[in-house]
């Protein structure tokens, strides 16, 4: 059926858009990372919007040579990709030219014996080592760079083997400049240690021991060029009794903290360090705290980069790494919701952060490592929640990201402006009580040299210290917002400044609130949303929360604009800045008997907002006949699926038709859609950073979608239930294009004629 609908030669008549009339009267807001501007109600306003290509992922893989074992990779040198077996031994070594075929066995650890190769790394020679789990501790081998000979290293204090309480895994190695650095997982029942090698790991010395009971390891090590300092650092604990910082300036023969205590962090929870070329400062991949951040080692002061969105805090960074100008953050958000869903997002800036891929299966734990590009692919080392009582490592096997800037526009302005006459009524302290413990508030004032929106004297400034972490202050408006019993509000503000996360809400008098964290930027503004809200009661009141930063215990924040306004489930409409599906006007168009309709749209909001409550079906697009048959595309969150049902006569014409694979609904991660037309028959397409999938098809009896009047609406076919998201991108061909052209236009972000030339296609915005 599908090899019917795919007819990309066929061309229908001339596509003519007569769009609807709409009164547009309200002054427009456009907020960026300067502050808020306004635009003239009837002139269009344009974002630039960072997107990713299609990732092409690979499925994991599950099995090596001998069928039993899946293959976990480690490392890449000259000779390609190496991995071990990850089944309950690891003692097998198998090497790859390619990464993904011809696995061939080039060493065993001991097998038989059933020792384990938990940590393997290759040095800028191209020498492997390897730390093999043999029972009484974790024996260091010096292997040739083709994998096949390994011997025992040498401890340079007394000799004999080097044996580590545990193995360094993938972020407690780090080399530079000849010398190589191990930080170790000890366990409560082990020394935490450091290990020193300068001889391309033939000899070590151990050069720093924690007594065993302190904590559990030290999590990440990383040279500094500019300052000519090692760091070390621990985590873990929420009461910071796992969090320590270690720095070497000696070129690791010894280690200190900077704090002059051996149980304190000045850092607040790291997984991964990288030097990113700053003169003092450190890169950060966070272990719950800053996400994706930076710590001086000057200073000692902390800060974060990213000012990603999301609904639960533990988003680890387990890796984190630059590949060709691209930066990509493996997170974890296994604790999240009611399934697991890591999460590989990319960046240019370390600010803006999109997702590039997430897995379809619920299964899949954790990304832990960037093992190295070969064969022109991206490997890494992922684990699955297995059936059994242990964790399954796993290969995935990625493109490298295309990032590119897409620029959305907006085809009218709002029809209804969200943001009031004065948008911001932060110059004003009068409005807002402090919460909680305002007292303690070190500075709490109108900061007139920070002028966020126009017309506004300033902003409001509140810097509190000497704060419990995670701790959290805030100020909440002292007026009700009036609202309406069952409609739906979302608080909305515009922060910058220093913490752990922000959030905002709206709350009512019997104490419920809704909510999303945010990382927040010192130095330039974010926008902040909260969930969706339905009053249940006619008093709401608006709130500003900010967790306590844990590395110094000191939070700043400046609010420019906040306020609770109303989603309207019906019209044009778009908060301040932020382009929302209705913001495209439905259009009426003259539509032939075979059409492409390819957009791109990117949520903004995620699984587990719309699952809050009981899941109701959220709408994209729907094409209406003149008679008034529909067709819907919609989000169901009922069971994590995209799916499109057709009616007619008011009567569903069959079941909808599904993607197979549920998709997780991220903020900022763009959807591709095209959905097609042939004959009477309608199929859609979805690229989703999990590969791309074809459904359909779904067939429309009666009045067929074609013709004069088939209308274009965003939300269903009342302009209702709409997801909250933008829309880019948004075209409609006079021809239906076939599996392959959908994925060539899936595969070029940014390039959309390189499938076909631009008078081929209507573009609406």
């Amino acid at each position: 059926m599908r090899g019917q609908i795919a007819q990309p030669g066929r061309l229908a008549r001339p596509v003519t858009p007569v769009a609807r009339a709409f009164a547009r009267a309200a002054t427009g807001y456009f907020g960026g990372s300067d502050g808020m501007r306004t635009y003239p109600a009837n002139e269009a306003r344009t974002a630039t919007v960072f997107t990713v290509s299609n990732c092409n992922a690979s499925a994991p893989i599950h099995e090596d040579p001998r069928g039993n074992y899946g293959i976990t990779p480690h490392c890449k040198n000259s000779y390609g990709l190496f991995a071990t077996s990850n089944h309950t031994c690891k003692g097998l070594l198998f090497r790859s030219t390619n990464g993904q075929t011809a696995w061939t066995q080039v060493h065993d650890f001991g097998y038989a014996s059933s020792y384990d190769c938990d940590a393997l790394h290759a040095t800028s020679t191209g020498t492997l080592l390897a730390w093999v789990d043999e029972g009484a501790g974790h024996v260091v081998y010096r292997g040739t760079a083709s994998g096949v000979t390994f011997t025992k290293a040498t401890n340079t204090v007394g000799g004999g083997d080097v044996v580590f309480a545990y193995d360094p895994h993938v972020w407690g190695f780090h080399e530079d400049h000849g010398t190589i650095i191990a930080s170790t997982y000890g366990f409560s029942t082990n020394d935490t240690e450091i290990w020193r090698s300068t001889d391309d790991g033939l000899t070590w010395t151990k050069v720093h021991t924690i007594a065993s009971g302190t904590r559990d390891h030290l999590h990440s090590v990383c040279y500094h060029a500019g300052l000519s300092r090692w760091v070390a650092d621990g985590g873990d604990d929420w009461s910071g009794g796992e969090q320590i910082t270690l720095f070497s300036d000696d070129d690791g023969v010894t280690w200190y903290n900077p704090l002059g205590e051996e149980t304190v962090s000045a850092t607040g929870r790291v997984t991964r360090f990288r030097d990113y070329g700053h003169a003092t400062r450190i890169l950060i991949g966070s272990d719950h705290h800053l996400r994706v951040g930076w710590f001086d080692l000057s200073t000692l002061e902390t800060g974060t980069f990213c000012r990603f969105q999301s609904s639960w805090d533990h988003a680890y960074a387990f890796d984190l790494f630059q590949h060709n100008g691209v930066w990509y953050w493996c997170s974890s958000d296994s604790d999240s919701g009611s399934g697991n869903a890591p999460i590989i997002r990319v960046s240019l800036d370390l600010v803006h952060w999109v997702t590039y891929w997430r897995p379809t299966r619920t299964d899949i734990k954790h990304v832990y490592q960037f093992c190295g590009e070969v064969g022109g692919k991206l490997h890494f080392r992922l684990s699955d929640a297995s059936a059994q009582a242990y964790d399954l490592d796993e290969h995935l096997i990625l493109d490298p990201a295309k990032v590119v800037q897409r620029t959305g526009v907006i085809v009218s302005p709002a029809k209804t402006n969200l943001l009031g006459d004065r948008p911001s009524k932060c110059d004003l302290l009068t409005d807002w009580g402090l919460e909680p413990n305002g007292s303690k508030y070190d500075t709490a004032e109108v900061d007139t040299s920070t002028i966020f929106a126009p017309g506004a004297v300033g902003s409001l400034h509140f810097v509190k210290t000497e704060r419990p972490f995670n701790e959290y202050t805030g100020i909440t408006a002292v007026a009700d917002t009036p609202v309406e019993i069952g409609h739906r509000y979302q608080a909305h503000a515009w922060v910058k400044g220093k913490g752990f996360y922000v959030n905002t809400e709206c709350v009512t008098d019997q104490g419920a609130a809704t909510w999303v964290m945010y990382g927040i930027n010192e130095d330039e503004w974010t926008e902040i949303w909260g969930a969706p809200y339905t009053a249940a009661d006619t008093a709401t009141k608006f709130r500003v929360l900010l967790t306590q930063d844990q590395a110094d215990y000191l939070s700043e924040l400046w609010i420019g604009a906040a306020e609770i306004v109303e989603c309207p489930t019906l019209g044009e409409w778009s908060p301040g800045g932020v382009s929302q599906p209705a913001d495209v006007a439905s259009v009426e168009l003259e539509l032939g008997t075979h059409w492409t309709h390819v957009f791109s749209f990117m949520p903004l909001c995620d699984t587990n907002e719309l699952t809050d409550g009981t899941p109701s079906p959220v709408y994209i697009h729907s094409w209406v006949a003149p008679d008034g048959d529909f067709v819907n595309l919609y989000y169901d969150p009922a069971d994590s699926k995209l799916k499109m049902e057709s009616t007619v006569d008011s009567t569903p014409t069959g079941s909808p038709i599904e993607t197979t694979g549920t998709r997780q609904i991220d903020r900022e991660h763009l959807f591709r859609i095209a959905v097609r037309y042939a004959a009477g028959e309608m199929s859609f397409s979805v690229c989703d950073g999990a590969g791309v999938e074809h459904v359909g098809p779904l067939t429309h009896t009666g009045d067929a979608l074609s013709g004069e009047g088939v209308t274009l609406i965003t939300g269903d076919e009342t302009g209702e239930g709409v997801m909250h998201g933008v829309l880019l991108d948004d075209y409609v061909l006079p021809l239906c294009l076939s599996d392959e052209h959908v994925a060539k236009i899936f595969g070029n972000p940014g390039n959309f004629e390189s499938a076909f030339t631009p008078e081929t296609a209507l573009q609406l915005v």
